[in-house]
């Protein structure tokens, strides 16, 4: 990968400190899970986001937040070890995507030109 381009840097001042919030939020999240029983799963995600930069910062958010590991990224999808609760199993497909990639993707989008 080289030079990062179409995307607007001024929607990303904010992102670093977002992050942290929502890593110390799935921290406590993954903290029930453990207490509650949680499983792992090999999971598929699709994204939306189109810029090639802007997709790997979303990657690399996922699994600095606790309870997922990246195992590959290829184009628009990634697989993840995920650790998932009781409650999950009835998730869609979309549902758990969201509940992955939460509002990290939201925030991401708005950076793409």
């Amino acid at each position: 990968m080289g030079k990062v381009t179409n995307v607007r840097f001024s929607k990303l001042a904010m992102y670093p400190l977002f992050l942290i919030g929502q890593v110390y939020i799935a921290g406590f999240h993954v903290i029930k899970l453990i207490f509650t029983g949680a499983s792992a799963e090999i999971i598929h995600v699709k994204t939306n986001i189109e810029n090639e930069s802007l997709r790997i910062l979303l990657v690399d958010s996922v699994t600095l937040t606790p309870g997922s590991v990246l195992i590959s990224l290829e184009g628009n999808k990634f697989t993840l070890l995920w650790l998932k609760g009781k409650e999950d199993e009835a998730l869609s497909i979309k549902a758990r995507d969201e509940l992955v990639k939460g509002r990290l993707e939201k925030w991401l989008i708005r950076a793409q030109k």
